[in-house]
């Protein structure tokens, strides 16, 4: 629920004001206020919303706090907003590379969002792509079939009865 509504103070905003930084900035809050008085909103869920653009470091907003100031719902909302942008820009791109990239762009962000959190987003992304069809760098065709927790973008793949290792 807090990730389907964490953008909607961005309506309270005109469209001049989206593209100015600091007034952008705020629209964490202008959620926040909207959805004050929606009973059907869990506190921590308003928690979320208004904490997913903190970065653990303390370079987020709107309120510019780190660490366990950021409660949990808020470093998973913010974590996977990076993930998702990651694989918005990897598409626009049409980078077909991505699991290499992405073990690159978790670990370099790492100073921005929990780990835990991104580790657990990680797996929950490998597991989904069990089974999934994917075409190697040498053309050939195969099949996800495991990944080790230490190695999530380097997986098992089936290629013809033959399992090869990507780490």
């Amino acid at each position: 629920m807090a990730g389907y509504l964490s953008d909607c103070g961005i309506s309270q905003l005109s469209h001049g004001d989206r593209k100015v930084d600091a007034l952008y900035k705020k629209h964490p809050a202008l959620s926040c206020k909207m959805l004050e008085n929606a009973s059907v909103i869990s506190q921590k869920a308003k928690v979320a919303i208004l904490q997913h653009h903190e970065l653990i470091n303390g370079s987020g907003y709107p309120l510019s706090i780190k660490g366990d100031q950021i409660h949990l719902f808020g470093k998973i909302l913010s974590g996977s907003r990076a993930v998702i942008d990651f694989f918005i820009e990897k598409n626009k791109r049409n980078d077909s590379n991505w699991l290499m990239s992405f073990e690159n762009f978790t670990r370099q962000h790492l100073i921005f969002y929990d780990e835990a959190v991104m580790k657990r987003i990680t797996i929950f992304i490998m597991n989904s792509l069990k089974h999934s069809t994917i075409v190697l760098s040498n053309g050939k065709i195969g099949e996800i079939v495991f990944h080790e927790n230490d190695s999530l973008s380097r997986p098992l793949i089936s290629v013809n009865e033959e399992i090869i290792s990507l780490s």
